[in-house]
């Protein structure tokens, strides 16, 4: 081997070893150590979720979606600290699912909205998070309810966690939002369920009307997501 042959090789080698240092350091950088990320040219996004079901969770009954589709007009009235809550996550780092089982099918009354665009409209003037890298509003394409509910927002969350996404807690009111979450693997000690059917099937229960005491005690003291242990 030539003196020029062998100075090639030794540049060519030391390259190498540097590109895949960098390489090794921006890995560990990107992972945070702790939760599920996924890694684009951007930089790292953390696949920790919470996963929200919407009428009688978010709002007070399901009774204002009813009244909100007769009337486009009509602001359904939210639970106590329910956007406070989901801000609380947002801000330590999740993403955010809104997953309700209003369907796609049905036009308000009186302002000819769609039932996504009311859906975005309501979340967004109640200071919901809507980050669009961060968070994602799901509604059934058709009409869904008791069985075909629970088939419908298992598969989204099954969907989901095929992307990657690891879910860390669960809202939600009704026994399909129990069964749907529990068929996607969710662990019931962090399925928190409000209202008549709270703590129903080992699931945790939410007492009270609202969630300021839930915000309070358990929200403010959650990790952030991806943290390193």
């Amino acid at each position: 081997m030539t003196r020029g042959a062998g100075l090639r090789f030794s540049r060519r080698w030391l390259g190498g070893m540097v590109a895949g240092l960098v390489a090794s350091l921006v890995g560990a950088a990107c992972s945070g150590g702790g939760g599920a990320t996924a890694g684009d040219t951007g930089g790292s996004q953390c696949l920790e979720a919470i996963v929200f079901d919407i009428d009688e969770t978010l709002t007070i009954s399901d009774a204002e979606w009813e009244m909100q589709k007769a009337d486009g007009t009509y602001d359904p009235v939210e639970r106590a600290a329910a956007s406070e809550m989901v801000s609380a996550y947002a801000d330590r780092g999740y993403q955010i699912i809104y997953l309700t089982a209003r369907s796609q099918t049905w036009v308000l009354g009186g302002t000819g909205e769609s039932s996504t665009d009311a859906t975005r409209r309501w979340l967004e003037e109640h200071g919901f998070p809507l980050d669009p890298a961060s968070s994602r509003i799901i509604l059934s394409k058709t009409l869904v309810s008791g069985d075909t509910a629970i088939a419908y927002k298992a598969g989204a969350l099954a969907d989901m966690q095929a992307e990657g996404l690891v879910f860390d807690g669960a809202y939600g009111n009704a026994t399909t939002d129990i069964a749907a979450f529990a068929q996607a693997k969710i662990p019931k000690d962090v399925t928190f369920i409000i209202g008549v059917h709270a703590g129903e099937e080992g699931t945790v229960a939410i007492a009270g009307e609202g969630w300021q005491a839930h915000l309070d005690t358990y929200v403010s003291s959650v990790n952030g997501a991806c943290a390193a242990p």
